[in-house]
C-alpha cells in the first residue's frame, strides 16, 4: 500500500532516467515535484529548462500516460522563474489555467 512521490532533481539522471523511471513505476506514482538539475551541489531544483534534465521529454511521458495525479513545482528562484516553469507544462501537458493552483 506504499505510494512514490517522485522528486525529478534527486533523482538527477541527465539523459533519460527521469523518463524511465516514471515510466517503469508510474502505478506508484501519486505525486512528482518537477524542477530541473545540474551536476553540483547548487544546481537542484532549478526552473524548468534551466538544468540537464529531459523536461520536455519528461512532460510528454505525463501527458502520453494520462498522469493525473499531483504534480509539484519545487523550483528556487523568483516569481517569474516559477511562472517560466508553470508555462513550460502548460505548454506541454496542455493544461487549463483552471487546472494550476
Amino acid at each position: 500500500g506504499l505510494h512514490i512521490t517522485f522528486a525529478t532533481t534527486h533523482l538527477g539522471l541527465p539523459k533519460e532516467g527521469i523518463v524511465n523511471f516514471f515510466l517503469n513505476n508510474q502505478e506508484e506514482i501519486i505525486n512528482i515535484h518537477l524542477s530541473d538539475y545540474k551536476n553540483n551541489t547548487f544546481g537542484a531544483h532549478l526552473p524548468l529548462g534551466k538544468g540537464l534534465l529531459p523536461i520536455k521529454m519528461f512532460l510528454q511521458s505525463l501527458k502520453d500516460r494520462q498522469y493525473n495525479g499531483l504534480l509539484t513545482l519545487e523550483i528556487n528562484g523568483d516569481f517569474e522563474k516559477l511562472w517560466h516553469s508553470i508555462q513550460m507544462v502548460k505548454a506541454h501537458c496542455n493544461v487549463l489555467d483552471a487546472d494550476v493552483i
